[in-house]
């Protein structure tokens, strides 16, 4: 089945029926400990659907049903010049071929956040004894904290590796560059790169000297922070549209997005009809003019989105990131693959936990992943 659509993948995952209800919660739905995984089909489509309307990068991001763990690039073309033309009855020249390499994603990350409930509680939430914290309310707060931890998960700064977390590959890492292993640091200022630090998806696909095209554009301090300027960004995305790259999404932290609203409130220019008030004979209020409050929704062209999770320097704010997640064929640059979209579990019995609680957990298996690592850029080390 094509899915195109994350309505697509909800429905082939939880059925068609659930789309009736209002974000899939059921109403007046009995909680029967004795009815085997009776809140899956219930708190599973409520996270996801929570999960991809979220306003953060996880959110944002476009998902796609895991079709293959890896692509095959074409690294370089066998040649850089014109060399393919030839004169009237030349000899037929030596076959060439251009240079391949594999991008493996592995097979993705699994996440899952467990948690319980006694009998006893159950059974005073049942029968409504109290101020008993109730069963879902349990479920809602743990759907919030796992949906939370999914975007964290992806915007773990580079020098961290997801394989020591067993976390999902982080932006910070996708956009990355060889540049940035040899000549930065870490977000904190002092710890220095190991040679295997900014490898995507682990040391499979190795990002150094010889394998540019893993490079995403990285604006650098040199290990230092630097002041902020407009410029930054308008280097980075021709650098990215150099290379083809066409970057749609600006992703930033809402300090940053304060320094950048400074420098660009400045340039808006009124009329003087516009901003200037006078006073009137008939009542003695001033007439209005125009708003001179300006809310961004783009800047160059890029839609901007805001998370309190971007990765942030030591003594500066929050990294910026240009991301292009158009279509190739079909498949988005960048994103995430998704195996198993969120399933609430549910144990059988507490014979299987072997206590008297009622086992439940949230599980996802996915990856976020890219393709065109040149299509993508990041500025930082930005003070404040």
């Amino acid at each position: 089945m094509e899915m195109e659509k994350i309505k697509d993948m909800t429905e082939a995952w939880y059925g068609k029926d659930l789309n009736k209800q209002p974000f899939f919660v059921q109403k007046d739905d009995d909680l029967l400990t004795t009815t085997t995984g009776a809140w899956a089909s219930k708190y599973g489509p409520l996270a996801w659907a929570q999960v991809n309307a979220a306003a953060n990068l996880f959110g944002r991001l476009p998902k796609i049903s895991a079709r293959q763990t890896g692509f095959k690039a074409t690294t370089a073309f066998p040649s850089s010049s014109a060399a393919y033309g030839r004169a009237q009855g030349a000899a037929i020249p030596a076959t060439v071929k251009p240079t391949y390499a594999n991008l493996s994603f592995g097979a993705g990350a699994e996440s899952y956040a467990a948690f319980s409930t006694s009998l006893k509680q159950l059974a005073l939430a049942k029968e409504g004894f109290d101020d008993v914290l109730s069963p879902d309310a349990l479920r809602t707060d743990m759907m919030d904290s796992f949906n939370k931890d999914l975007n964290l998960q992806i915007n773990i700064q580079n020098g961290t590796l997801a394989s020591a977390g067993n976390t999902m590959e982080s932006i910070d890492r996708v956009c990355a560059s060889y540049d940035e292993v040899t000549n930065s640091e870490e977000n904190d200022g002092s710890t220095a790169y190991t040679a295997s630090d900014l490898d995507p998806y682990g040391t499979s696909n190795n990002r150094d000297a010889a394998a540019s095209w893993l490079d995403a554009y990285v604006s650098h301090g040199s290990k230092s922070v630097r002041a902020f300027s407009l410029s930054l960004i308008r280097t980075v995305k021709r650098q990215i549209e150099a290379y083809g790259g066409r970057p749609n999404l600006l992703y930033t932290g809402t300090d940053t997005m304060q320094q950048i609203d400074g420098f660009i409130e400045p340039k808006i220019r009124y009329a003087p009809a516009d901003v200037n008030s006078s006073f009137t004979a008939a009542d003695g209020k001033p007439s209005p003019g125009v708003s001179a409050e300006m809310e961004v929704a783009k800047l160059f062209g890029m839609e901007i989105l805001t998370d309190a999770d971007v990765v942030t320097d030591t003594g500066g704010v929050g990294r910026i990131y240009l991301l292009d997640t158009s279509p190739i064929n079909g498949i988005p640059k960048l994103g995430i693959t998704v195996h198993t979209p969120i399933q609430h579990l549910v144990s059988p019995s507490p014979i299987a936990g072997n206590a008297l609680t009622q086992e439940e957990g949230y599980y996802f298996h996915g990856e976020l992943y890219c393709f065109r690592f040149r299509h993508q850029g990041k500025v930082r080390d930005i003070s404040t």
